[in-house]
């Protein structure tokens, strides 16, 4: 049921013959638990609920007029409200008269009356009856006891007006206790957030004691944007925290709030807040800041140029020239009221805290306003690492909150381990960087891709386009956060946003931003940011350039850190401000594994070769070496740089296949931004005690994107090859009704010439004419590959992605997180019928073929088990990478030809293991190619389980030294491991599965 408007229930009023109210006389308004009494209540003494008519003679809103604002504390510590409130109060605008929404005697008529306040974004209209709680009045050394006289002797147990019949100051706080649940929480609080709930502005604080502050107040830039402030109809307010307020917090929390003694040397009130009136320079005094102090007759500045300064008497010329012109509400009669003059300097050194709350006049003023929710994937988080100094250019000078450089440990490599490729410290202790290493192994081209962000870029966002002309905003982002939960304060995360131009017609008018670039503005960075961030962070005065699109990214300050918030965007010209759509989004769990059956731990695409160079002074290769003359006798200093080549285990690597989920009639015109992100989650997460592998420190993630080669097949194409059926990877046909077979088929589009695509073979290598992207391995817990505009025609087959490490042999778990403006279909490759397993022809293991009986048996081997209990179907394949081989193959095309052979056991041989066409088998044909399988219809019989086949890969002549890779399909269940050199038990291998 809707809540009755205040015309509504006076019109019920209207119609009750006995007059009674219809509100309780207590709302519960007192406490959160009204059977948990807090401190600052327990001796307080009696009270009553009483209408102002029942202790009052003349109960009024407003008794005094003009500028006289005087407040009294009560038994709450609510001087961080009450003190917004007189600042509100005193601005000349009439802002304090705007909060009430009832006629000005339907209180006393009716008992009831109405406030506004602005809340998470909107005006809330907040109908209280008009009891309050009172006692007996007590003694107030700091009340105004002309005023006092006037009253009778009951007064408002909590904040309260320093008239006695004035009610303004009881009534607006009442109103605000109901709207965040209780009186008691509003005991402590922040002067900004009541400044923008009681006028819909936006308030920034500023520390005065901080760098920031020291040097915008010694430059003198602090005193204009202060006068240009006021100029603006703005509010400024000044805070004194308590001396040693850190280490006495639990006696001011039981002091009295109503009883604070002046500082005895500056005269001001700590915890209080006072309202700057106004700035002035005039001849013969320093800049010179006009103070109201509204909580009495103690309080007032008693330093140079205050109330009785004698430097009055000696610069009389001064004082006419501040009361001329009746600019302020100051006089020289001595009637203030609590006004005071004091240097600026003194102000800036005195006052430990500025608020300036900014007021935006709905006539000159759009303002728009957008709610949202960091929840799930959106509560991203900040960035991760800060601005580059040269945006799209690597930087290695640039320190990351992440797998930052560390000069001790060689700026962070991959493993020191010399059979894996790593480099081992040079002569004077120097490492090349593995991202270093690869950056310059790229230089010049676009395989390499930096990290990005692997989180901030969920956030919510928010697209802002331009009208015809330059315009400039204010933008302000607070955190929608209430009392009732039962915090003394509206707490939450620190927060902050970033508002980014968008440059590139890539992103689309309702595109994203994938990435941290042409940031034009960083809450982190306006003037008046605060450490703190928690309430509400603004960016003042930010140019817009016309007709142009920018969006504007809010986010928590930590990630997973949920919650709610209201963006608010004020310009004096017309904006077109909408939500950007999240993004398409698969969360897929796996493991880098090494086990006896299983070796998915294939490290990085490229590993890296030790060469040592001279160095000069600073440790840096030189090239050409060195003229300058050396000692004699004296050790050249070297360096060790390294040197990149193809890893042949990179494909055991975990693979995936990544394709679009639906198709368009027009290809090109499907375009996407995909986002891949390797999450390790075996290292410690941040807030919890899980310990990281060991190892795990100094490894980093990578991630490689390689589009699949050429493969789609039409069903009209098929049908014109004499209705041939297809085959799997054993050459056996493809049943026609829908299987689960690996090599299954995905329709391209539900109507017409229909594209069947078989899902691909997993990568064995990746050649230089394949098209693929890698990032740069600068992260220990994260990799981030951004890919722009892919589009289904371009990527026809789809993109094969696989996580990596930069080290090879070690373990791991991760989350793969695929983020596309588009919906994606992913689906593992590795879990199929076949096995790959990488190795090596290298010194002491290139023998040749049989012919070379001394050295064939040094051949690398590998122990095949079938695990069936009959003949199974079985294809062997030999493969090695076009871009080692090829030249090879050129310049020796006999000698560098392959086989391989298979045999019974562990000791080499050549007698057959089976019939291929009636014939006896043990061993492939030595071709000139780059790879060679075993014949059609190749079947093996199960051996014992003691018992193995042995596959031998070798080149035709010894000596030829390179990688190859070894695929084994089979109908059964299978493993495949490499033979260790000291037994049969094989070091690492795979386990394949049965097709169905």
């Amino acid at each position: 049921m809707a809540a009755l408007t205040e015309e509504e229930i006076i019109a019920q009023l209207e119609l009750q013959a006995d007059g009674t109210s219809i509100f309780e006389d207590d709302w519960k308004a007192l406490y959160r638990n009204p059977s948990q009494v807090p401190a600052y209540d327990e001796h307080g003494g009696d009270f009553r609920w009483l209408r102002p008519a029942q202790y009052l003679r003349r109960p009024e809103y407003f008794h005094w007029v003009g500028d006289r604002v005087q407040l009294q504390a009560g038994r709450l510590d609510d001087a961080w409200f009450l003190g917004a409130l007189a600042a509100v109060a005193s601005h000349p605008a009439g802002l304090v008269e705007a909060l009430f929404g009832s006629n000005a005697d339907d209180f006393k008529r009716y008992g009831v009356y109405t406030c506004r306040f602005y809340l998470n974004g909107e005006w809330r209209e907040v109908i209280c009856d008009t009891k309050l709680p009172v006692e007996d009045k007590p003694v107030n050394p700091f009340a105004d006891m002309e005023a006092a006289e006037e009253g009778p002797g009951m007064a408002p147990i909590y904040g309260h007006s320093a008239h006695p019949e004035e009610l303004w100051v009881s009534f607006i706080e009442k109103a605000y206790a109901k709207l965040n649940g209780s009186y008691e929480n509003l005991n402590e609080g922040s002067p900004a957030e009541a400044l923008v709930d009681l006028t819909g502005g936006s308030c920034v604080e500023l520390d005065m004691a901080s760098d920031t502050a020291k040097q915008l107040a010694g430059s003198g830039e602090l005193w204009d944007l202060l006068l240009a402030h006021i100029n603006d109809g703005g509010i400024l307010c000044g805070q004194v925290e308590p001396p040693n307020a850190s280490e006495g917090k639990e006696e001011l929390a039981d002091a009295d709030p109503a009883l604070v003694e002046p500082d005895p040397v500056t005269g001001l009130l700590p915890n209080r807040l006072y309202t700057v009136i106004a700035l002035r320079e005039v001849p013969g005094a320093p800049p010179l800041v006009l103070v109201r102090n509204p909580w009495g007759i103690e309080g007032d500045w008693e330093g140079d140029w205050g109330e009785g300064s004698a430097m009055w008497e000696d610069y009389p010329d001064v004082e006419e020239a501040l009361a001329s012109g009746n600019t302020t509400p100051w006089t020289t009669d001595g009637e203030n009221n609590g006004l005071f003059w004091m240097p600026f300097v003194d102000f800036c050194e005195n006052f430990t805290t500025l608020f300036v709350c900014r007021i935006f006049d709905d006539d000159a003023y759009y303002q728009y306003c957008v709610e949202g929710d960091w929840a799930g994937k959106t509560a991203a988080g900040p960035p991760r690492r800060p601005l580059r100094a040269a945006q799209g250019v690597l930087d290695f000078n640039a320190v990351y909150p992440q797998g930052k450089k560390n000069e001790k440990k060689g700026a962070g490599g991959i493993s020191p381990k010399a059979s894996d490729g790593a480099a081992a410290p040079s002569a004077n202790g120097q490492k090349e960087a593995y991202a270093e290493s690869l950056a310059r192994h790229f230089e010049g081209s676009k395989m390499l891709c930096e990290d990005g962000e692997p989180f901030w870029f969920n956030n919510p966002q928010f697209r802002v386009v331009t009208g015809s002309r330059p315009c400039r905003i204010y933008v302000s982002l607070q955190q929608r956060q209430g009392r009732r939960a039962g915090a003394a304060k509206r707490v939450g995360p620190s927060i902050g946003f970033h508002l980014l131009k968008i440059d590139s017609e890539a992103e689309g008018v309702l595109g994203r931003i994938w990435e941290l670039k042409d940031v034009i503005a960083d809450s982190a960075q306006d003037l008046m940011a605060s450490k703190e961030a928690l309430g509400e962070v603004v960016c003042q005065d930010v140019t817009l350039e016309p007709d142009t699109k920018y969006v504007i990214v809010p986010h928590a300050g930590q990630k997973n850190r949920e919650g709610r918030f209201c963006l608010r965007v004020f310009c004096r010209s017309a904006l077109d401000i909408a939500s950007v759509t999240e993004t398409s989004s698969v969360y897929l769990p796996g493991a880098w594994e090494r086990t006896p059956e299983q070796d998915s731990c294939g490290g990085p695409v490229l590993v890296v070769e030790e060469e040592s160079k001279p160095a000069n002074k600073a440790g840096m290769p030189l090239t050409p070496p060195p003229t300058e003359p050396e000692e004699e006798g004296a050790q050249p200093e070297t360096v060790t740089l390294l040197k990149m080549k193809q890893n042949p285990k990179w494909c055991q690597n975990p693979q995936y296949w990544v394709r679009f989920a639906e198709t368009s009639d027009d290809p090109l015109a499907q375009s996407a931004t995909i986002k891949f992100v390797v999450r390790r989650t075996d290292r410690r997460q941040e807030g919890t005690r899980r310990k990281p592998r060991a190892g795990a420190d100094d490894v980093q993630v990578g991630v490689v994107a390689v589009k699949v080669r050429g493969r789609a097949t039409s069903v009209t194409s098929r049908r014109r090859q004499q209705n041939k059926r297809r085959v799997n990877a054993l050459g056996k046909p493809l049943p026609t009704k829908e299987s689960t077979l690996k090599r299954r088929t995905v329709n391209r589009n539900a109507t017409g010439d229909e594209m069947q695509v078989e899902a691909p073979e997993t990568l064995k290598c990746i050649n230089a004419a394949d098209w693929h992207r890698m990032n740069l391995y600068e992260n220990v817990e994260t990799a981030c590959l951004t890919l722009t505009n892919v589009t289904s025609a371009s990527f026809t087959d789809g993109l094969i992605v696989s996580p990596c490490l930069s080290s090879r042999g070690t373990k791991g778990t991760y989350v793969l997180e695929v983020h596309s403006s588009l919906p994606l279909r992913i689906e593992g490759l590795t879990d199929g019928a076949d096995k790959t397993l990488a190795g090596e022809w290298a010194e002491g293991s290139a023998g040749g073929s049989h012919i070379h009986t001394d050295s064939w048996k040094k051949n690398p081997k590998f122990q095949l088990r079938l695990n069936s209990t009959g003949p199974a179907q079985v294809k062997v394949r030999l493969s090695r990478p076009e871009d080692y081989w090829a030249p090879k193959m050129l310049r020796n095309a006999v000698g560098a030809m392959m086989g391989f052979y298979i045999y019974q056991g562990q000791r080499p041989n050549r007698g057959a293991v089976t019939l291929v066409n009636g014939k006896p088998w043990s061993d492939s044909a030595f071709v000139p190619s780059l790879d060679v399988c075993t014949p059609q219809n190749f079947i093996l019989e199960p051996l014992p389980d003691d018992d193995f086949y042995t596959i031998m890969p070798a080149t035709y002549d010894p000596g030829n030294h390179g990688p190859f890779h070894l695929t084994v399909t089979s109908e059964a269940p299978f493993s495949l491991r490499r033979e260790s050199d000291g037994g049969n038990k094989g070091r690492e291998g795979g386990q394949g599965r049965r097709e169905k």
